[in-house]
């Protein structure tokens, strides 16, 4: 079954489970693929392509979105593995009594061999897999007593990069690196829907940019309006970036409002048709899927049961839209 689509944790941070159950009496959670979205991270400018500077790394995960991704990672715990409450709705995902991660000794508990975590090469989303699996895997108090352990009783967790370097990374970030996704997206910036949406957003777009600071670099067009947006966002939620001066709450929020149709329309499956952005991480999940089913009934239990991939909204909306789910009013809420 596929269950959970777009699910919020934490009001800040969306997840999206694909869950599979062989079939029979009393179905049993099988694996389970998650595709996270990064915590709050500090000012991002990009193009109206979607495309960012060639820094290493990018901009950096802040504390704030630390715990949003910990925070996420403990619902996670709680639902799928915690025995005490996952038991409930038959959706634990451990084989047996073991939980915790790593080769401690025979059992069935999370190591290398059933648990795969993979991220973007940006500092945002690899420290945004961090804290998720340290709360996934918390740390265990007896452990911080033994020389064999790290003295905090820390549970680490590898996490890989998706690719050698953000160029070659079309797992994860193929929204950024697609000439087909770029000509879609000029001709919808040419389209009577984003002409009409400028006129519409005109006044309050002149009223925010009356009240910006010049020589910031930042441009009012509609097409720019997600940087205009973040740069204030940042500053008024994490006083990060450029100060930026108070505007009525109103504006602000029609400045959101704005954003969002933006980058959701961005994503739409309608600027994406053949699923170039979203096709090679749904085709991933599925592989891994059938891997799963095929070994349970072999009977084998050496399978990954346990899959993350650490991202971005973007690559959310892609996989949504490659299944056509990306006008469904839970997904689009959840995203916003």
């Amino acid at each position: 079954r596929i269950a959970d689509i777009a699910r919020m944790y934490s009001g800040h941070l969306v997840a999206l489970f694909i869950l599979v159950a062989v079939p029979r009496a009393t179905p049993d959670l099988l694996l389970t693929y998650v595709i996270n979205r990064h915590g709050a991270r500090n000012a991002l400018p990009k193009s109206s392509f979607l495309k960012e500077s060639a820094s290493i790394g990018g901009v950096t995960l802040l504390p704030q979105g630390q715990k949003m991704c910990h925070d996420a990672g403990v619902a996670f715990y709680q639902r799928y593995i915690n025995a005490s409450t996952c038991a409930r709705g038959n959706l634990c995902l451990a084989a047996g009594g073991d939980i915790d991660y790593g080769v401690i000794q025979q059992g069935d508990g999370f190591n290398n061999f059933n648990t795969y975590v993979r991220s973007s090469v940006t500092d945002r989303a690899l420290l945004s897999a961090q804290s998720y699996l340290a709360g996934v895997f918390p740390a265990v108090p007896a452990w911080s007593n033994a020389t064999a352990y790290l003295p905090t009783g820390q549970q680490p967790v590898p996490v890989y990069m998706a690719a050698g370097s953000d160029k070659d990374d079309t797992l994860v970030r193929a929204y950024t690196k697609c000439p087909v996704y770029d000509a879609q997206l000029a001709s919808w910036y040419a389209s009577p829907e984003f002409k009409a949406k400028e006129v519409e957003s005109a006044g309050m777009r002149a009223a925010i940019e009356a009240a910006t600071p010049v020589g910031l670099g930042l441009e009012f067009g509609l097409a720019s309006w997600w940087n205009v947006y973040d740069a204030y966002n940042v500053w008024r939620a994490y006083g990060v970036g450029d100060a930026m001066p108070d505007i009525p709450q109103t504006l602000f929020e029609q400045a959101r409002a704005l954003a969002v149709w933006l980058e959701l329309s961005k994503g739409a499956s309608a600027r994406d048709p053949d699923a170039l952005l979203g096709g090679p991480l749904l085709s991933d999940a599925v592989r891994y899927m059938q891997a799963a089913v095929d070994a349970r009934a072999q009977g084998d239990a050496t399978y990954y049961r346990l899959l993350v991939v650490s991202g971005h909204y973007n690559v959310q909306l892609a996989v949504l839209a490659a299944l056509r789910l990306d006008t469904h009013a839970a997904a689009r809420a959840a995203l916003a």
